[in-house]
């Protein structure tokens, strides 16, 4: 008698050389059938077959997903829990499983009994973990989290505030200061990294939209009925703020796709052209509030560019196709840029609501976002 500890391992590593509980279960059934181990250190290998099963889960995460580690992490916890608790009241279970055997009249032999006990063992799993499943799930929700993720959720907005607007007014401050710089982060990649793509900044894309909405839920909420004029309007404002940069990051992807057709021969005669935008956007990008001076000049080199590239259109000098798209997309920019400047005029709602109370600021910011 090797004892439950040996069996325990027998069943652990048989699963993980076969990669396969099942297999492992049909050795322990056939010695336990064969009378080769007793129907105890036959429940302990059962166990340890089980327990083995996570390795599959754990090798299969290594380069998965945040999402596909996060499961690998919980069926891990989750046999190991169940495995601990088994072996625990191992003589109740066995107990049970012959009252059950006895019950349904089936035949007394270890592979009838331990098929039994495997069933009892997978049940009692989901019995002890259900309750916690909630608790479980966030705690697993904390864990390989990217910074996407943790750009999406919001930070600072609280519930208990929703019925007091002039305290939850400082949490959306917080908040729509986050946006502006995640946006204004997006906005730089897009200008700056080199062979982007789409897909590539999708995640962050996401993690903006999802904390602005969040944001414009947020606001939402608040208890209206005690709401002071003043702070009605600054929170207007922050709305407005929230659906200009919600377009602004739609349509990030248009700076990749100028970029991507200046690569192309047909444009290479407006290189300089390009460049000299580019290094105008990252400028707007990168202002607290752009002057009128820049915004000038952004407005006339789109001008130029898109004149420059109808010329080459209709020397034929570029086809038709991509000269349309670098038309939409330079379209998209222009766009681009006048919602991210809107967007800069942002004034935090607890300064407006402390020093610009009256009607007048309100309509001065209202000019500069419109």
């Amino acid at each position: 008698d090797y004892g439950l500890p040996m069996f325990l391992l027998i069943g652990l590593v048989a699963t993980i050389l076969t990669q396969s509980s099942s297999a492992s279960l049909a050795i322990v059934l056939t010695a336990a059938a064969g009378g080769l181990i007793s129907l105890h250190d036959a429940a302990a290998a059962v166990i340890g077959a089980n327990l083995g099963s996570t390795s599959t889960a754990a090798l299969s995460a290594i380069k998965a997903t945040a999402n596909a580690r996060r499961l690998a992490v919980g069926h891990i916890l989750f046999n190991l829990v169940t495995g601990a608790i088994a072996l625990i009241i191992m003589p109740l279970m066995l107990w049970t499983v012959a009252q059950v055997t006895n019950l349904l009249d089936l035949a007394s032999n270890p592979a009838v009994s331990l098929a039994i006990f495997h069933t009892l063992f997978n049940v009692l799993g989901a019995a002890v973990m259900l309750p916690f499943t909630a608790p479980f799930a966030r705690f697993l929700g904390r864990l390989f989290r990217s910074k996407e993720e943790d750009n999406a959720e919001p930070r600072y907005l609280d519930d208990t505030l929703i019925t007091t607007p002039e305290l939850a007014i400082g949490a959306v401050d917080q908040e729509m200061k986050r946006l502006i710089r995640h946006t204004r982060g997006l906005l730089r990649v897009c200008l700056d990294r080199e062979g982007l793509n789409e897909a590539q900044i999708g995640p962050k894309a996401d993690a903006i939209r999802s904390l602005n909405s969040a944001i414009t839920d947020y606001i939402g909420r608040l208890n209206a009925e005690k709401m002071q004029i003043s702070i009605v309007e600054a929170l207007a404002i922050s709305l407005r703020t929230c659906r200009y940069l919600s377009e602004a990051t739609a349509l990030a992807p248009q700076l990749l796709a100028m970029r991507r057709l200046c690569d192309r021969t047909e444009f290479a005669s407006l290189a300089s052209l390009h460049h000299q935008y580019l290094d105008i956007l990252r400028e707007l990008v990168g202002a607290e509030e752009p002057s009128p001076e820049l915004v000038g000049r952004a407005e006339k080199t789109y001008q130029d560019l898109k004149a420059a590239t109808l010329q080459l259109m209709v020397r034929h000098t570029s086809a038709a196709g991509p000269g349309e798209q670098m038309l939409d997309a330079l379209s998209g920019i222009r766009r681009l840029t006048d919602q991210w400047g809107k967007s800069l005029h942002w004034r935090s709602a607890t300064d407006y609501v402390n020093q610009e109370r009256g009607h007048h600021d309100y309509d001065r910011f209202s000019e500069n976002l419109q």
